[in-house]
C-alpha cells in the first residue's frame, strides 16, 4: 500500500478508482450474503463447492486485473 502513495499524487483519479473497486467488492459481498440468506435451503447442498469455486474465480479475476494494470503502467 505504501508504494501506491506516489502513484496517487501523480494520478489523482487512482484514489477514486480504488474507492470504486472497494465499493464494488463490498456490494458484491452484500449481494452474495443476501442471496445466501434468502436461498439457504437451496444452496446448502452446494456449500462446499461454492467455498472451493468462489476463491478460484476471485483469484482469476484479480490476476486479470493486475495484469491489465501492469500493462497500462508499461505503456
Amino acid at each position: 500500500m505504501i508504494s501506491n502513495l506516489g502513484e496517487s499524487k501523480a494520478n489523482p483519479n487512482r484514489g477514486r478508482a480504488e474507492a470504486a473497486d472497494l465499493a464494488s467488492g463490498v456490494g458484491a459481498m452484500a449481494l452474495g450474503a443476501g442471496l445466501a440468506l434468502l436461498a439457504h435451503a437451496a444452496l446448502a447442498p452446494y456449500a462446499l463447492q461454492l467455498l472451493v469455486v468462489g476463491p478460484i474465480v476471485q483469484d482469476g479475476g484479480m490476476t486479470l486485473k493486475n495484469r491489465s494494470e501492469s500493462d497500462e503502467r508499461e505503456q
